[in-house]
């Protein structure tokens, strides 16, 4: 499943890959296609993203994606099969360039 929102300016996406097929590019190809269609639309000057802190793999897709880390954000999203709490995530983004 892959989701992108569009807001005014930017967008936001998110995924959810079966654990079979982690490891193995899947998420990496299929969102650099998406990504850079996004990206070139005339409006889209940021794109951004948050994976759970303790989802190593899913910042490691972000870099090899281009996105840049942008910090934590501390108790910023509830996932019920992990916790009810909220969790801390790691945010990333990428960005037009001025000009």
């Amino acid at each position: 499943m892959i989701d992108f929102r569009i807001d005014d300016f930017q967008a936001n996406h998110g995924y959810v890959l079966a654990k079979k097929y982690w490891n193995q590019g899947i998420m990496t190809e299929a969102m650099r296609t998406i990504i850079q269609h996004v990206f070139n639309m005339q409006n889209i000057y940021r794109i951004l993203t948050m994976h759970d802190i303790d989802n190593e793999a899913s910042g490691k897709v972000m870099k090899k994606l281009g996105l840049e880390y942008e910090g934590t954000l501390r108790r910023a999203f509830i996932h019920p099969n992990i916790s009810d709490k909220p969790r801390d995530g790691n945010i990333y983004s990428l960005v037009k360039k001025s000009g």
